[in-house]
């Protein structure tokens, strides 16, 4: 698990410019999942919308205890947050943020209830999982934009947008 830090800073920057912040970013070459990471953070170092972003994930998941297939070129990352709300939907509204995202580039995806967006043809493009532990509650977002392969048993099932 080696971290970036000039990524998390640069990464940092760009979102500053476009007036988000308050963020902390960790970025990361490689993790086992960026949920198991943004759990194991020691509460010193860890804060409210703490991000971590990983180049590669191990042993990605989702729901129940699904793999979550992280190839290259994938979009792997955990918001943490500390100071939430249990009457909001967090799967649900990131679910929808990466499928309003997907809509700005191409009008070619669909919101699956209650946390995946699909592509028209109704592959797998992006998938959500939330899980709440120790007073933290940690928002998984997988999204396959560069993809080029998938294992033969996700073929058929999941996609991305470099595919399509």
């Amino acid at each position: 698990m080696n971290r970036i830090p000039e990524k998390d800073r640069k990464i940092a920057g760009f979102l500053s410019a476009k007036g988000i912040t308050g963020l902390r970013i960790y970025c990361y070459s490689k993790v086992k999942s960026t949920m198991d990471t943004a759990f194991s953070l020691s509460d010193s170092i860890m804060s409210d919308k703490t991000v971590i972003l990983a180049d590669r994930q191990t042993h990605g998941r989702g729901r129940f205890d699904r793999t979550w297939y992280d190839g290259e070129g994938s979009i792997a990352l955990s918001v943490i947050l500390t100071d939430y709300d249990f009457r909001i939907p967090y799967s649900m509204v990131a679910s929808y943020a990466v499928y309003k995202t997907f809509l700005e580039y191409t009008g070619r995806v669909q919101l699956k209830w209650i946390n995946d967006v699909l592509w028209e043809n109704g592959k797998k493009v992006s998938g959500v999982l939330t899980e709440e532990r120790a007073g933290r509650t940690v928002i998984g977002i997988g999204v396959n934009i560069n993809t080029l392969r998938f294992p033969r048993e996700l073929i058929g099932i999941a996609t991305s947008y470099h595919i399509e």
